[in-house]
């Protein structure tokens, strides 16, 4: 008899460790939730769907686990370019005169509509459409007259919006994501990225061209940008505090916040009661948010903004892992954000938005603030 129990006491320990090497645990208190999907997906084996705007290297990790970025990317090439929608007009003859220009809105009848020169004479690679929307295009001469040729695109329903602006990496919307009572972030109002002008302490060497300010302010219809690094990050000839970026964007507002990562002490809590107000003032959007490379900083605002409308758990982990698709120079994975999870989990452990908003009301936030900013932000 005794050795019959030896034996099920045995069998009942392997079967606590078979149990746990199952389940990833972090620190004591939190383990990593399931999403349910495969654990990879290889990228040959996707087939891009008409109006997709993701790459199959994009798709392939979007349809795994959270947990799987690191099978995908190390954030050492820049894999955060979208695909882009094809624009076919190789029927028409272009041939004789300069300066075509296409112009595509959401609008049958053109209005607020992004107009961009034509530098191919048969394709046009477009960039940056809202996700899950309906698009017009159409061909006008250098002086205004529309040609007979026009159409029409629905772009796919995929998140996160990965984004194209020259000379910055690590560019997306933060919007499109649905929150637990079925509410949804707007698309098009917060958008995360990484610096926009060169900084002499990083690699790899970055900056925004005549062509990405005009893709942010005109396309994307940024208002203002709000800058998290640290003074020593900056250029070498940067401006005094306010202006510390020297590519001074005309039409787009700079705040600076110099943000370090320790969240709690005094100085930092003053600095997130600075970010969080102007997050909830509305002439501010649409708004353009960064660090250095958009990772960690940027990254912890993001998460704190997703959790504060209350977007799933998982989908907050798969929206900081796309991270490691730019060219950050480094790598990422879900388990950075662990030490966030778990000052979530000293304030409640079932609920995370009402943990969210404890624990930014700790650090001095109003809770008018915190309403502000969902009302601007959700739809």
């Amino acid at each position: 008899m005794k050795i019959k129990n030896i034996i099920f006491s045995l069998l009942a320990i392997f079967s606590l460790v078979s149990c746990a090497d199952k389940v990833e645990p972090i620190i004591e208190g939190y383990r990593y939730p399931d999403d349910g999907l495969p654990k990879e997906i290889d990228p040959e084996t996707i087939v891009l769907k008409e109006g997709c705007t993701h790459t199959k290297l994009q798709m392939a990790y979007l349809e795994s686990t959270y947990k799987s970025i690191e099978k995908y990317a190390n954030g050492q090439k820049e894999n955060s370019i979208p695909n882009p929608i094809k624009i076919d007009y190789s029927s028409l003859n272009l041939s004789s005169v300069d300066n075509y220009k296409i112009e595509f809105s959401t609008s049958a009848t053109f209005e607020n509509s992004y107009v961009d020169n034509l530098y191919d004479l048969k394709t046009y690679d477009f960039y940056n459409g809202l996700t899950d929307t309906k698009y017009y295009w159409q061909i006008k001469d250098n002086e205004g007259n529309i040609l007979d040729l026009k159409g029409d695109f629905k772009t796919c329903e995929h998140l996160p919006r990965m984004l194209k602006v020259e000379g910055v990496t690590n560019v997306r919307d933060l919007g499109g994501y649905k929150t637990k009572d079925n509410k949804k972030i707007k698309q098009g109002l917060l958008y995360r990225g990484g610096r926009l002008n060169d900084s002499y302490t990083y690699e790899p060497k970055l900056g925004i061209s005549e062509k990405g300010i005009e893709v942010l302010t005109k396309q994307l219809g940024v208002k203002s940008e709000l800058d998290l690094r640290r003074l020593e990050e900056d250029d070498k000839n940067a401006q005094e505090a306010g202006h510390r970026n020297e590519i001074q964007i005309p039409g787009i507002s700079l705040k600076s916040v110099s943000l370090d990562y320790s969240i709690k002490s005094e100085l930092q809590k003053e600095l997130f009661v600075e970010i969080f107000d102007y997050l909830a003032d509305e002439n501010n959007y649409p708004l353009y948010f960064h660090c250095n490379i958009g990772t960690d900083r940027t990254g912890l605002i993001a998460f704190w903004l997703l959790n504060l409308v209350g977007v799933e758990e998982t989908t907050i982990y798969k929206e900081y892992c796309m991270s490691a698709l730019a060219n950050i120079g480094q790598p990422r994975t879900h388990k950075s954000l662990q030490k966030e999870w778990l000052a979530l989990y000293e304030y409640d452990h079932e609920d995370f938005t009402k943990a969210t908003e404890l624990y930014l009301k700790d650090l001095g936030i109003k809770e008018e603030t915190l309403s502000k900013i969902k009302s601007i932000i959700l739809e």
